[in-house]
């Protein structure tokens, strides 16, 4: 696999309670594949304090590189497939 982290590494590093309310809830949205204009809208926000929110997220729970809104969405349901006591095998196919 192309370097990807293995599902195990990737949800043991994402930690949803260091976030607050506010990103806890967009970094959710954004896994249940919402777009920035559907997540703006729906958290009475402007599309640039989204894009600013979702800097802040991305740093606290260490996502970075290409397309870190899908790595951000990746990690949570990850972490929820794990918390759950599922995986999920990454594979070249997914595209992340």
């Amino acid at each position: 696999m192309r370097g990807l982290e293995t599902p195990t590494s990737l949800s043991e590093r994402i930690d949803l309670s260091i976030l607050t309310k506010t990103e806890r809830a967009v970094a959710i949205d954004v896994a249940r594949g919402f777009t920035l204009q559907e997540i703006a809208t729906r958290r009475f926000i402007s599309p640039l304090t989204l894009r600013n929110k979702l800097t802040e997220i991305y740093a606290k729970v260490g996502v970075s590189g290409v397309n870190p809104r899908t790595r951000l969405a990746v990690k949570i349901w990850q972490r929820a497939l794990n918390d759950l006591g599922l995986t999920m095998e990454l594979n070249e196919d997914m595209g992340v």
